[in-house]
């Protein structure tokens, strides 16, 4: 794997107004991007690769935020230093997966000789459709003209959709990631509140002890009754305290409030993908719903005109015993319509296929070979949507279990990273208050007369 990290941050002029850009070393090569390119670069890739688990990148400042304090808050330099570590990991990241580090829109991104504006309005972005629900999931800019006769299902269907029969089986095991990844997100959106708190607590106990360390080493200077060995060495104890539990912050923010967060945004990140599939399944199922109803609609004009055929040979058969029947005889033969009473159109207002009896003959044979037009084209789609879906659970599939492999990989390795580190903060401050108790047990402290 070739170095990839942001190395520097620069200042760039766009539109007359001066931006924040970023260095990113790729190998021997330097590039400059801004916030807004990774950002753009990420939603192209989510476009380009729906069924891939695309890294996610850092949030950016709230609007409040730049209301209040919009110099600082961009040039702020623990900002920038946060958004450098992680825009790193997600170029790096981005670079362990096979189809991100393959992809023609990445390799752009860290070529220091492309225009990125012209790479957003060129092939293939520019010829993405405008939902991947348009287009065949491993190769979304080359849809099919029957991928743009699909339907796209609305989000809100999701919760309302109960699965084909034959597909139940592969659903429980999708389910069950969702399951999974909902707990992460759930969890870890707690442990980041949480953690702040806790961060907020030690920052305010490093102010704390970094006064009262100061207080107790002013006051050992003074040798009052013998007892300066005794304070001077509480006043270290405080002082040690004082530098571990900045540290020991800091190490919290780093070391556990950065990946938690990040788990956080992964979790919905995997979410989304499985929304796809599903949003995939929801576009089968009316398919399939369409061509059962049209199907229906075909079946009814067709029974009419047979239960008309039978009619009118019943009709002609009595014709010349009854002046009546030989009348609706002539209209059936000029191909007229019986009439229906206003009462009776109100009553069937709500049937959709009472108006199927209204029809001509002619209209019904002409429905009926438009239906089946449209139903050639609908074995089409439903051909179409079968082999999508089928694509999109095995890799769908194969990138969760991979990202559940990983969650379980970091999430084992942060919990241990970060009891040694609490470990050490702990034993660390034990030893300088044990050491202060000694100089204390040691003193002598005599009253004066």
């Amino acid at each position: 794997m070739p170095y990839i990290a942001i190395e520097d941050v620069t200042t760039v002029k766009d539109r007359g107004h001066t931006a924040i850009a970023y260095v990113i070393q790729y190998g021997t090569s330097q590039v400059v991007r801004r916030y807004s390119d990774f950002d753009t670069l990420r939603k192209a890739l989510v476009q380009l690769l729906p069924t891939v688990v695309v890294p996610h990148i850092p949030e950016k400042h709230s609007v409040m935020k730049y209301f209040l304090n919009p110099i600082n808050a961009k040039n702020d330099i623990k900002v920038i230093a946060k958004r450098k570590r992680l825009l790193t990991v997600f170029l790096q990241r981005c670079y362990m997966i096979p189809q991100v580090r393959e992809c023609v829109v990445f390799l752009k991104f860290v070529d220091p000789g492309v225009r990125w504006a012209d790479v957003l309005a060129s092939p293939p972005v520019s010829i993405l459709p405008s939902s991947n629900l348009l287009a065949p999931p491993l190769c979304p800019t080359k849809p099919s003209p029957l991928h743009l006769l699909l339907p796209v299902p609305h989000s809100t269907s999701i919760n309302n959709f109960k699965p084909r029969e034959e597909d139940k089986q592969i659903d429980t095991r999708f389910k069950d990631y969702e399951r999974v990844f909902k707990v992460y997100r759930q969890l870890t959106g707690d442990l980041t509140k949480s953690i702040k708190r806790q961060k907020r607590h030690f920052k305010g106990m490093v102010k704390d002890l970094g006064e009262l360390g100061a207080y107790y080493n002013a006051f050992s200077l003074e040798d009052t009754y013998n007892m300066s060995f005794g304070i001077e060495k509480t006043g270290q104890a405080i002082d040690i305290n004082y530098i571990n539990s900045e540290a020991f912050a800091f190490k919290i923010m780093t070391t556990l409030e950065e990946p938690i967060f990040d788990f956080h945004q992964s979790s919905t990140v995997v979410l989304n993908v499985l929304k796809f599939r599903r949003l995939k399944e929801i576009q089968l199922f009316i398919v399939e719903t369409t061509i059962r109803r049209r199907q229906a609609r075909a079946e009814s004009l067709q029974n009419a005109q047979e239960q008309v055929n039978r009619l009118s040979e019943v009709l002609r058969r009595n014709a010349e015993s009854s002046p009546t029947i030989a009348e609706a005889v002539r209209r059936l033969d000029k191909g007229e319509s019986a009439k229906i009473s206003p009462l009776s159109k109100m009553f069937n207002a709500q049937s959709k296929s009472d108006d199927i009896v209204t029809m001509t003959d002619r209209e019904r044979a002409t429905e009926v070979e438009q239906i089946q037009k449209e139903l050639v084209k609908l074995e089409d789609c439903h051909a179409v949507v079968l082999k999508d879906i089928e694509q999109v659970n095995t890799a769908v599939d194969e990138n969760c279990t991979q990202q559940f492999l990983q969650f379980q990989k970091q999430w084992r390795a942060l919990m241990q990273d970060f009891t040694e580190s609490l470990l050490i903060w702990l034993k660390d401050n034990l030893k300088a208050w044990q050491d202060a108790k000694d100089e204390i047990n040691k003193m002598q402290v005599h009253g004066s007369s």
